[in-house]
């Protein structure tokens, strides 16, 4: 649960060219956080495929976000 700080944004990269984007349920909140609604919106990043976990520590507007 680590908040992601990429200056040079390798992990936009990598994340965008993944086959599988797989989150755990608390990496979905950093995931929102650090890059914003705007940027899925946008198509800047691409939405994960699917958030996983017991989801208690998934924020309900993050999950909310990631179901529409």
């Amino acid at each position: 649960n680590t908040p992601l700080t990429d200056p040079c944004d390798r992990f936009a990269r990598l994340w965008n060219r993944a086959t599988a984007r797989v989150c755990a349920d608390g990496a979905a909140n950093r995931l929102l956080d650090a890059y914003g609604a705007r940027a899925f919106d946008a198509g800047t990043l691409a939405l994960p495929h699917v958030v996983v976990g017991d989801l208690d520590s998934v924020l309900p507007a993050t999950l909310d976000f990631f179901r529409s």
